[in-house]
């Protein structure tokens, strides 16, 4: 079941059918301990991510924070921020304002300090970003947010310029 769920979750996905690609990837997650650690974490990103895109916020939250948790015992701070983001989309999606700030601190703390990428200039975006509809002015979220455009247009990263 886990190898066929997974691949017939592919194929959806890769034919555009995102509510399938969800349903065949859930269909595997009572199996998915039975995988090695880095094909776990492929498993629930998929899952997290087709979720996300057929609005099963959810369900996506549930396989973020399982692949967060993985992630966190391992010394990959980018796919850590990475994970942590995507979270927060959907969290934030979902009207829930009170989980999903810490999310974007924690991306911001497992990034900063380290050289300039994707991960840190989405997780800076999205940090000035809920300054702006927070208490703080305009004009402090556009300063939060100046390191990660200069990053951006230093990196020419497309997937990170959507949330700038």
């Amino acid at each position: 079941l886990l190898e066929f769920a997974v691949a017939a979750g592919d194929r959806a996905a890769s034919l555009g059918s995102h509510r399938e690609a969800a349903f065949q990837y859930g269909r595997a997650l009572p199996h998915v301990d039975l995988l090695p650690p880095e094909e776990q974490l492929t498993l629930l990103r998929k899952r997290a991510t087709e979720c996300f895109l057929t609005d099963e916020q959810q369900e996506a939250i549930e396989a973020w924070q399982r692949v967060i948790a993985m992630l966190r015992e391992e010394d990959r701070p980018y796919e850590l921020a990475d994970a942590l983001t995507r979270c927060f989309r959907s969290f934030t999606t979902i009207g829930d304002h009170v989980h999903s700030p810490p999310l974007i601190d924690e991306a911001l703390a497992a990034v900063r300090g380290l050289p300039p990428s994707a991960e840190l200039s989405t997780a800076l975006a999205i940090h000035a970003m809920t300054l702006a509809t927070g208490e703080v002015a305009v004009a402090e979220a556009e300063r939060a947010a100046a390191p990660g455009t200069g990053m951006l247009r230093m990196l020419a990263q497309p997937r990170a310029k959507i949330f700038s």
